[in-house]
């Protein structure tokens, strides 16, 4: 029986071979395919196609992780936005697409939307708080979390070797 629901993405099923080039790419996502294709015991078109299909099915993304304030935006912040239920998606979208703002996701609980946005000064954050958060129409209310330091700076994380997973994501 299939439970996929009209609309939702399939997961890509990720096999030992997947697994461990993904492991691979996570260690340095500029290892070369020969170096994958040696560890792994498989040819390197055998990788490239592996690679191309998992990154045509977005299980895998190889870009260059920027770590913003060693590029000068020293202020990182995590804005909690309370939005109207019927505009969650356009302010979302609207969101998305300033300058500063780097993730944003809807969700659960005490705000419906979550923003993240890294600043060079304080001045920047002041005008851009000023600017497209200010409440009003669509946005309820706002509240900033500025981040102070970070424990972990890492996207990485690994799918569960758990054998009954095998063959899901």
């Amino acid at each position: 029986m299939d439970d996929h629901k009209k609309g939702e993405p399939r997961p890509e099923r990720l096999d030992s071979l997947d697994r461990k080039i993904l492991a691979l790419l996570q260690g340095d996502g500029r290892v070369p395919n020969a170096e994958i294709a040696r560890v792994s015991g498989v040819s390197v078109p055998t990788v490239r196609k592996r690679i191309e299909k998992m990154m045509e099915s977005g299980v895998v993304q190889i870009v260059g992780l920027l770590d913003p304030a060693a590029t000068g935006y020293a202020i990182n912040v995590m804005i909690g936005v309370n939005v109207v239920a019927g505009d969650l998606r356009e302010v979302g979208r609207t969101f998305a697409a300033l300058s500063r703002v780097c993730w944003v996701g809807y969700c659960t609980g005490r705000y419906n939307l979550l923003v993240e946005g890294v600043f060079r000064g304080s001045e920047e954050l002041l005008d851009f708080l000023s600017g497209p958060l200010a409440p009003g129409g669509s946005v309820i209310s706002v509240e900033v979390f500025t981040i102070l330091g970070n424990e972990k700076f890492s996207y990485m994380w690994e799918i569960p070797e758990d054998p009954a997973l095998e063959g899901r994501v």
